[in-house]
């Protein structure tokens, strides 16, 4: 797991983020791997360079709950380290994955299978923690 962060788990299986923008799903034990889509297709990132040292990522950011969008040009490092916040995993049939991202906390999810996460609303509200719902309960 060189230059990778963990930014959550599910069953015995980390979810790392790579410098290299990679998001996958590791079993420590098994070293089996399950890839997500890469931090390049979150619904902020408007251009993706790897080749600008320090300069990889064009996103839309809103430094408050309230506020306007505006651009910013980060690294590849304060994506991993910053902009991603918690993957989570579900356990329901149809698995999927949703992910916190942004300043002000934004959701995405995907499918395992999936080459892009999806953007769930535009309201800006502040999200920390993630909520997902089974066909029997709600699970925080």
């Amino acid at each position: 797991m060189h230059k990778t962060v963990i930014k959550g788990s599910y069953d015995g299986w980390f979810v790392t983020v790579g410098i290299d923008g990679e998001i996958q799903m590791l079993n420590p034990f098994s070293k089996d791997q399950i890839s997500l889509p890469p931090m390049s297709t979150l619904p902020s990132v408007i251009a993706y360079h790897p080749e600008k040292h320090n300069e990889e990522y064009t996103i839309t950011a809103r430094l408050y709950r309230i506020g306007p969008d505006f651009r910013l040009v980060t690294s590849k490092s304060v994506m991993q380290q910053s902009h991603i916040k918690k993957v989570i995993i579900s356990s329901s049939p149809g698995i999927m994955a949703m992910i916190i991202y942004g300043f002000c906390g934004k959701l995405a999810y995907c499918k395992f299978g999936d080459k892009e996460w999806t953007g769930i609303g535009t309201d800006p509200k502040l999200v920390i923690g993630m909520l997902y719902l089974t066909e029997e309960r709600s699970m925080l």
